[in-house]
């Protein structure tokens, strides 16, 4: 079952080891993954080798990108459940320069201060980006996230990514919908122990990929295993065992 490459999975590579991340990183048998690097900077110390960092990353995603992996940069602010130590202006400018190693796609907060002008420089140099959003204590609207989509998309995002909490189980069915609605171009789901239905199934109704943890624990709450993913399609009939 895990031969070759696992479509549409994103596994998310989140530690503050960079060597680890790279051990990680490469071991993965998803089509995407994503590098956390929010967390390899999520301290004042970490802060002083910024320079080793960037170097390490770019070689890593060009490693990754020679093998075949479609790569997400993210550097999460904490303001949306990331774990960066530094501020706006530093953030800018180190998304900025990992963006010359050439990533498949970089993750930007949507109502973040530097979001415009990061996104100026990436479409300047020809680098996708998803535009995010990440609601930490309130379910949004279904017209809320059709104009944050809206706005995402007119400026220049090629996908647009939200996530909020599920109160109760239908909170799923709006993230699903709009999945639909916006067929490979949207990566809309729950977070929560609810809310890992519509992680489960957000693939199947159209998002390019659903995000899996990689190592002990999950990076947000309710988020799977890529073994847990893979028995939850295989009882659903999605795939087989053989």
């Amino acid at each position: 079952m895990l031969r070759g490459s696992v479509k549409n999975v994103c596994s998310v590579v989140a530690t503050n080891d960079l060597r680890l991340m790279r051990d990680y990183a490469l071991s993965v048998v998803t089509e995407w993954v994503e590098l956390r690097i929010d967390y390899v900077l999520s301290s004042e110390d970490a802060l002083v080798s910024t320079q080793s960092v960037i170097n390490g990353v770019k070689e890593l995603v060009r490693e990754l990108r020679s093998t075949g992996k479609e790569v997400i940069i993210t550097l999460r602010s904490r303001s949306e459940g990331g774990r960066f130590y530094g501020g706006e202006e530093l953030r800018k400018y180190l998304m900025i320069k990992l963006a010359s190693s050439e990533p498949t796609l970089i993750d930007v907060e949507a109502r973040s201060k530097v979001f415009r002008s990061v996104t100026s420089v990436l479409k300047e140099l020809g680098i996708d980006f998803i535009a995010s959003i990440h609601y930490l204590s309130r379910v949004p609207t279904e017209e809320e996230l059709l104009k944050e989509a809206f706005k995402a998309f007119s400026n220049g995002a090629k996908l647009f990514k939200a996530v909020y909490p599920a109160r109760e189980l239908r909170d799923n069915l709006v993230a699903l919908n709009l999945c639909s609605l916006m067929s490979g171009k949207s990566v809309i789901m729950c977070s929560g122990s609810l809310g890992r239905v519509s992680r489960v199934l957000a693939p199947l109704a159209g998002a390019p990929f659903t995000y899996v943890y990689v190592g002990k624990e999950p990076v947000a709450p309710g988020q799977l295993s890529l073994n847990e993913l893979l028995k939850a399609w295989e009882s659903l009939g999605v795939i087989s065992d053989g």
